[in-house]
C-alpha cells in the first residue's frame, strides 16, 4: 500500500524548482485533499493520468513535448525511486542519463578519458527513439524485474526465518525498532549481500518486508504475520501503476498549446499523436527518461558483456564505442544493428560517424578531444543571438524593460556560463560579453 508519507515525500521532490508554476500552486491550494485523493486512487486501483499539455520546442531541434499534470508528476516521483533501486545494480557504469552522480558533464569527461586510450570512435544514435519504444517489450522487462526481485527477496526472508528467532535475537537486538536491512543480514548471513538483490533493493520495493509482529518480538516469529503475502500484493499494485502510466493513451485527452497546425505538420515518425497505440513514450516525463534506461539496459549489457567492448558509453539514445581498430568497430556496428532490430525493434540513424579521435567527437553540446574540450559552435551562436535580441529589446524600450524579462535573459546567461565552465573556454565568456542588472547594455563587451 502506498502511504500518505510516501506521497508527501514524492510531492516535495516534485515541487523542487517548480513552486512558482500555476499547476503547482493549484495543487498546493488543497494539498492534503489532493494527496489523499491520489493515495486512495492508487491503493484502490483507480488511478488514471490527467490531461496532457502538448506543445512544440525548437531547441535544439523541433520536437513534440507532452507535459503531465502536477498530480501525475507526483506519482512519477513516487514510483521512479522504487524502480531505480531495483535497477541501479544492473545498470552499467557508463550509462549517464537521468542517474544520480551521472549526467552530461560526467559523460564528456569519461569520453575524453576513453579517447586517450584508443585511436578511433564509432558514434551512433537511435532513430526517433522515444517514438519507437515498444510498450509491450518495455512493460515485460519491468514486470520480469519486479517479480524476480520479489522472488529473490522472498528467498532471503525465508532463509532468515529458517534460522529462527533465538539464533537472530542475540547478535541483532537493535532490530527491535528497525526493518530487516543489510545490517541485520550481515551477521548470520553475510553471503546474502552479494547473492541476492542487495540492500538498496530490499530497502525500496521490499520495505514492506518489515515485520508486522509486535516490536518486543524483534523480527517476529508468528507465521500468520509473515510479510510475504503482503509484499506480493504491493508488488502487484506497483505493476498496475506502471502499466497504467505506460499504456495510458495520451492522444485521447490532450490540450494543444501554440499552433496546432505546426504539430500536424510533423512527420509521422516524429509525432506520438500519429504513432500506433503500442508504440512510443511522451518526451518530457520523468518516467519516460527512466524507462529509456530500462529499455536500453539489456543492450548496454550486450555491448559490454557479449561484444566485450571496454570503452563504451551511452546518454539516452546517443552512444559511442572506442577502439584501436576501424575494422573492430565496423564489426560491432553490424552486430548492434541486428540486436536492436531483433530485440528492441529499434533502428539506427542512417548517418553513423566513424572517425579518428584526433578529429574530435561532437557529443552532448561539446567538441571533445583527447586532452581538451570545447563548446559546440551552435551553442555559442545561439547565446549570441539571444543576447543581441535582448539588447535590442532593452534599447527599444528605453530602459523600461520589465524585471521578468531581465531575469529571463539572466537565466539564459547563467545556463550558458554553466555550460562553458565545463570545457576549455576561459576567454570565451569575455569574447561574447556578459550582462548584469547594473550594466544592461554591456558597454565593455568585445565584439
Amino acid at each position: 500500500m502506498f502511504t500518505y508519507i510516501e506521497l508527501y515525500q514524492a510531492y516535495r521532490r516534485c515541487r523542487k524548482h517548480k513552486s512558482n508554476t500555476l499547476n503547482t500552486q493549484h495543487f498546493e491550494a488543497n494539498l492534503i485533499e489532493n494527496l489523499y485523493h491520489l493515495q486512495t486512487s492508487l491503493n484502490n486501483n483507480r488511478y488514471k493520468p490527467k490531461r496532457f499539455v502538448c506543445f512544440l520546442t525548437s531547441s535544439p531541434k523541433l520536437r513534440e513535448i507532452f507535459a503531465s499534470d502536477f498530480s501525475d508528476r507526483v506519482v512519477h516521483h513516487l514510483i521512479v525511486p522504487l524502480l531505480e533501486q531495483l535497477y541501479e545494480p544492473s545498470f552499467i557504469y557508463d550509462s549517464y542519463s537521468n542517474r544520480k552522480g551521472k549526467g552530461i558533464h560526467q559523460a564528456t569527461k569519461r569520453a575524453r578519458k576513453f579517447m586517450r586510450g584508443s585511436k578511433y570512435y564509432l558514434q551512433l544514435d537511435v532513430r526517433s527513439f522515444f517514438y519507437s519504444i515498444d510498450k509491450d517489450i518495455l512493460f515485460l522487462k519491468i514486470k520480469e524485474k519486479i517479480i524476480s526481485s520479489y522472488d529473490e527477496a522472498k528467498a532471503v526472508v525465508s532463509e532468515v526465518e529458517s534460522i529462527g528467532c533465538d539464533a537472530l535475537a542475540s547478535p541483532m537486538t537493535r532490530l527491535k525498532q528497525e526493518y530487516i536491512g543489510c545490517d541485520a543480514l550481515a551477521s548470520p548471513m553475510t553471503r546474502l549481500k552479494q547473492e541476492y538483490i542487495g540492500c538498496d533493493a530490499l530497502a525500496s520495493l521490499m520495505t514492506r518486508l518489515k515485520p508486522s509482529c509486535p516490536k518486543e518480538k524483534h523480527i517476529g516469529c508468528d507465521a500468520s504475520a509473515s510479510p510475504i503475502s503482503k509484499s506480493a500484493i504491493e508488488m502487484h499494485e506497483l505493476l498496475k501503476v506502471v502499466h497504467t502510466i505506460i499504456w495510458h493513451d495520451i492522444t485521447q485527452d490532450v490540450i494543444f498549446k501554440g499552433d496546432k497546425r505546426a504539430i500536424d505538420a510533423l512527420p509521422s515518425h516524429k509525432s506520438l499523436l500519429k504513432a500506433p497505440r503500442n508504440i512510443g513514450l511522451p518526451i518530457g516525463n520523468l518516467t519516460s527518461q527512466f524507462f529509456a534506461n530500462v529499455y536500453m539496459n539489456d543492450f548496454d549489457n550486450f555491448v559490454k558483456r557479449t561484444l566485450k567492448v571496454k570503452r563504451y558509453l551511452r546518454y539516452v539514445d546517443d552512444f559511442v564505442l572506442f577502439a584501436n581498430s576501424k575494422e573492430e568497430l565496423m564489426q560491432h556496428y553490424t552486430e548492434i544493428v541486428a540486436y536492436l532490430d531483433k530485440s528492441l525493434k529499434l533502428k539506427l540513424r542512417e548517418k553513423s560517424i566513424l572517425k579518428a579521435n584526433s578529429e574530435g567527437l561532437d557529443f552532448l553540446g561539446y567538441i571533445i578531444r583527447p586532452y581538451y574540450t570545447l563548446s559546440r559552435k551552435r551553442v555559442v551562436n545561439n547565446y549570441k543571438q539571444k543576447k543581441a535580441k535582448y539588447l535590442d529589446a532593452y534599447e527599444s524600450q528605453k530602459g523600461k524593460m520589465s524585471l521578468e524579462e531581465i531575469k529571463a535573459f539572466l537565466s539564459v546567461q547563467a545556463s550558458f556560463e554553466g555550460h562553458i565552465k565545463h570545457c576549455n573556454s576561459f576567454n570565451l565568456l569575455n569574447k561574447v560579453g556578459k550582462i548584469n542588472d547594473t550594466n544592461p547594455f554591456d558597454t565593455d563587451r568585445t565584439e
